[in-house]
């Protein structure tokens, strides 16, 4: 062997045992998790289940989703929904600010995806025109018709507006109040039609 040959080879060796050396080094992956203020929320691994846990609760709680469902938690400060997809959704499944799971059945199953949007202490899924509202605070899951309308969502409270009515969702109460427009305009005219009358009787 030649002096150059073995010049290569030792280098050769070199490189392979460093490269050997470094993978043998790296520390293995850990499984990820997602938190804020004061809610975390980890996936299990080789499983279809969810921990999560609350700085208010302080305890770990787990939830299992159906096998083959698409499950991303999407965190605020006080509360967390999955957005759940490729698979038939049935419910909806939220995360409270005591760390507790909390569901609501969908009126019908739906195969979209369910994708919530999330503020500080609620939070909104649209499906199937139906918007379903989440609180935080009080764990509470309530459900209003949209007619094809699109909720906004706030820190603290949702609101819902078509052209016969508005709906707001507070975090606080947890659940949606809906002032009918329509039947307003209606009963102020018919008061506005009655005042007149007793206007012209008037002597």
């Amino acid at each position: 062997m030649t002096c150059l040959s073995a010049l290569r080879t030792s280098l050769f060796a070199i490189l392979v045992t460093f490269s050997v050396s470094n993978v043998a080094a790296q520390p293995p992956a850990l499984p990820g998790y997602i938190e804020s203020d004061g809610i975390l929320v980890a996936p299990i691994p080789d499983t279809s289940a969810y921990f999560a846990y609350s700085k208010h609760g302080g305890k770990w709680r787990k939830h299992r989703f159906p096998g083959g469902m698409n499950v991303v938690p999407i965190i605020g400060n006080q509360c967390a929904v999955f957005a759940l997809s490729g698979h038939v959704v049935t419910e909806l499944v939220a995360v409270d600010r005591t760390g507790n799971y909390r569901t609501i059945k969908l009126s019908k199953p739906t195969a979209k995806a369910c994708t919530p949007v999330i503020g500080g202490k609620v939070a909104v899924v649209h499906v199937d025109g139906t918007v379903y509202a989440f609180s935080g605070i009080t764990g509470a899951w309530d459900a209003v018709d949209a007619g094809g309308h699109v909720a906004n969502v706030d820190t603290e409270h949702a609101v819902l507006r078509t052209p016969d009515s508005i709906s707001v969702f507070s975090a606080i109460t947890g659940n949606w109040a809906t002032a009918d427009l329509k039947d307003a305009a209606a009963k102020v005219a018919e008061w506005k039609h009655t005042d007149e009358k007793d206007t012209d009787r008037q002597p």
